[in-house]
């Protein structure tokens, strides 16, 4: 019962120091000095957090800013979801603008940040290989997103017969002996792709590649068989 007893009181004693820790723990930027829950070092927020003021930020905390990942919400509901350093948006993020004319909070779009200024879009390469057979190489690449159409090159080392394609949206085209042209399309698209390959006098070889474009744009493919 002692035991016990001493327990319970060690314990109310650690949770008054934290929550101790946690009331004089100060948050240097202006906007979101008010109310700040979380972990504090030298009495200044440190490490895990979230700061209430004008504006909410809630995230990582280094010497009493923001600094590493974490959710920043701005007065008019605009936020940014991404990287901060010394209190200011740096690195990789995404900003969620508020349109005042429809009254919404605007999808906002992967970015590079210096310095709380906006330096350039990310283009967001995702896609994923679903299936691949006797394939030596490919590569996936997105130069831009002003176009949603897709180019596959294939590999000019063998003769290649029975090109076959096969889409979830769109159409396609053959250019000449070795490029394929997607157009018409929606994303996330699916491409089933299927085709012989024979060099010199050695036997033909099946090869497939099934894949999936998550992001829109115009992507190259490049695939290499025997």
């Amino acid at each position: 019962m002692k035991n016990l007893l001493i327990l319970i009181i060690l314990s109310i004693g650690n949770q008054l120091f934290a929550q101790n820790q946690t009331a004089n723990c100060k948050v240097l930027s202006e906007k979101l000095q008010g109310k700040y829950d979380g972990e504090c070092k030298n009495r200044l927020a440190n490490g895990e957090g979230t700061a209430k003021g004008k504006e909410t930020y809630s995230g990582s905390f280094k010497e009493g800013l923001p600094h590493g990942k974490g959710k920043y919400v701005y007065e008019n509901g605009s936020f940014y979801i991404g990287e901060f350093k010394n209190g200011l948006r740096h690195g990789e993020g995404e900003m969620h603008e508020y349109n005042k004319t429809s009254d919404k909070i605007e999808e906002g779009k992967l970015a590079k940040w210096k310095n709380d200024q906006f330096v350039e879009y990310i283009l967001e390469k995702k896609y994923k290989v679903i299936q691949s057979l006797n394939t030596l190489s490919f590569n996936f690449d997105k130069p831009d997103e002003t176009q949603e159409k897709v180019e596959i090159m294939l590999g000019t080392r063998s003769v290649l017969n029975g090109i076959n394609v096969q889409l979830s949206s769109g159409d396609y085209y053959e250019l000449g002996a070795n490029k394929i042209v997607i157009q018409n399309c929606s994303f996330p698209l699916t491409v089933r792709l299927n085709y012989s390959a024979q060099k010199g006098i050695s036997s033909s070889t099946s090869v497939r590649l099934d894949f999936e474009l998550e992001s829109k744009g115009h992507w190259k493919v490049n695939v290499n068989s025997q």
